[in-house]
Order: C-alpha cells, then sequence, then structure tokens
C-alpha cells in the first residue's frame, strides 16, 4: 500500500473508534415473497476463527475464513465479500488456486464461477490497526459469502469477529460519520427491492475523502446503484454477485458537519427464493455499510 493510501487511514471516523461496528447498515425487515423454493439451492456459510482479544493500538490482526459449500448443489457465481475495519492500516489477504481475487477500500473481493457439494476454502486475512485508536474501542470485521444459487439458509452467510484496543492512542481530527440504510418492509414476487443509504456528518470535524462499501444480500442480484453527482463506483454487472465501492471525485470538498450524501442501491430477490424469506437483525446485516474519511 503507498504512502497516500496509508495515510488515507490514518484518520479513522470518530463513530469506529468508539467502538461502534466496522458495517453498520442494519436494514430494515425485507421479506421476500418469491415463488417456491428452487430444486436448485446451495447452503453456502461462512466463518472466521477465534482471535486474542484484547489488542494494542496499533498491533496486527490475524484472521482466518473458512468458506464451504454444504450443497444439496453446486453454487454458481460465488463471491466472497470481506470488509475490514475503517480503521485498519495495512491489508493483506492470500490468494487461492480457482478464485479471482482484489482489494478496494478497506475491502476485500474473490469471486468463482462455481463451487462444487463438499468444497471447503480457507482464507488468511490480516490487518493492522491504527495508533490513534482509543483503548475500549471494538474493530469489527465482517465476511460475507453470496451468490446466485438460491441459499436456503442465509443465516449462515455472515460471520464478524470483534476485537477490543487495549492499551490505545489518542484519535486526531475525529468525524462522526452515520450510517442509515432503509428499504421497504415487502416486496411482491419478482419486483427488484430498492434500499436508501444516507451518510451524515455528526462532526465535530468536517469529513474528507469519504468511501463507501456495499455489497448485494443472499438471494439477491444486482440490479443498479444511484450515487452523488461525479462519485466513481465499481458495481457487478446486471444479475450478478458481489461488492459495490464508491469514492468521491478528486479533488473534492469535505463533508461538513451536518452534511449528507445519499446512495440508492436496488436489488432483484433470486427466482425461486422461498415465500418469506427475511431480512433481519436476527439474520446479521443484510447490506453492509462500511466507511472510510480522512481529513485533509
Amino acid at each position: 500500500m503507498d504512502r497516500e493510501a496509508r495515510d488515507l487511514t490514518a484518520r479513522f471516523t470518530q463513530w469506529a473508534l468508539r467502538g461502534a461496528s466496522a458495517v453498520i447498515g442494519v436494514l430494515c425487515l425485507a421479506v421476500l415473497s418469491a415463488a417456491a423454493a428452487s430444486a436448485q439451492t446451495a447452503d453456502l456459510s461462512i466463518m472466521q476463527a477465534p482471535v486474542f482479544s484484547p489488542v494494542a493500538a496499533g498491533s496486527q490482526v490475524n484472521l482466518t475464513i473458512t468458506i464451504r459449500n454444504n450443497g444439496p448443489s453446486a453454487a454458481t457465481n460465488v463471491a466472497f465479500v470481506h470488509f475490514y475495519p475503517p480503521n485498519a492500516g495495512v491489508l493483506s489477504a492470500n490468494t487461492i488456486p480457482g478464485w479471482s481475487c482484489g482489494f478496494s477500500t478497506l475491502l476485500y473481493q474473490c469471486t468463482i464461477p462455481s463451487l462444487a457439494v463438499g468444497t471447503s476454502t480457507i482464507f488468511t486475512a490480516y490487518y493492522q490497526s491504527s495508533s490513534e485508536t482509543p483503548a475500549g474501542a471494538v474493530l469489527v470485521n465482517e465476511a460475507l459469502i453470496t451468490s446466485t444459487t438460491v441459499d436456503p439458509t442465509p443465516a449462515n452467510n455472515l460471520a464478524s469477529l470483534a476485537m477490543t484496543i487495549d492499551p490505545g492512542g489518542t484519535p486526531t481530527a475525529p468525524a462522526d460519520l452515520a450510517v442509515a440504510t432503509t428499504g421497504p418492509a415487502t416486496v411482491s414476487p419478482g419486483q427488484p427491492i430498492p434500499y436508501t443509504i444516507t451518510v451524515t456528518n455528526n462532526g465535530p470535524q468536517a469529513a474528507g475523502f469519504i468511501t463507501l462499501g456495499e455489497t448485494t444480500p443472499p438471494n439477491t442480484t444486482f440490479v443498479s446503484l444511484v450515487a452523488p453527482p461525479a462519485w466513481d463506483c465499481d458495481t457487478p454487472v446486471v444479475g450478478a454477485v458481489g461488492s459495490v465501492g464508491c469514492s468521491p471525485p478528486i479533488p473534492s470538498g469535505p463533508l461538513g458537519v451536518g452534511g449528507t450524501l445519499t446512495f440508492t442501491l436496488t436489488v432483484q430477490p433470486l427466482v425461486g427464493t422461498p415465500t418469506g424469506t427475511t431480512r433481519s437483525p436476527t439474520w446479521g446485516r443484510s447490506s453492509q455499510a462500511v466507511l472510510m474519511s480522512t481529513r485533509r
């Protein structure tokens, strides 16, 4: 990672430093009223190995992430997305033969055309926490697995690990960024689901170079993304799954205290998703919204 990229990760949002989750876009309930379950289903699962906690500010955190297809069918167009905490510096992860992988800001994604029944894949990753992170802050990284094959048990598609910082450091130029994600309570069969993602700077400082990371929820595919004018966004192709990453135009002014940004992500439920499938906090977070900001 070059010096500028490291500098971008040196000033982190106060909400994260206070111990909020790195992924805070909790959606409202979204019940997918779809047709009867497809004959082709694949129960993908993901786990993260326990790590020692607490860890000192500025120390390296090592992770082991295991993905498995429990069947009964092969999973097609599989995407694994790992979200690092906003206050993460140097990032690293291994690559696995057959998988195509790459980094975006605070995000690591790997894809594979098909994952056979019974196949397990182990990824190793690490990040370095910021030396500015205060004692008691909780860093949360989350990993999600999804595909274009209907998953009958999406509850095991998300894995989280939380790390407490002790001893800590002293944050500089804090900007309390908050993310709110809203969507419809129910949808009719075959209808797309629009999610509105609102970013707000609660202060006390202006926030510069904000980046946003998202992903398509399990049992949905990407349709469209509407971002603020001139923002640059990388998305899956229509009908695919995976991560969404957005960054502001360069140069761009900071987001002032009280300022907001609005994004609209639209996804399509997979054909065959069982009636009554629910996206709710008991599942985890159907929409991962990861923010990073540096004050310039």
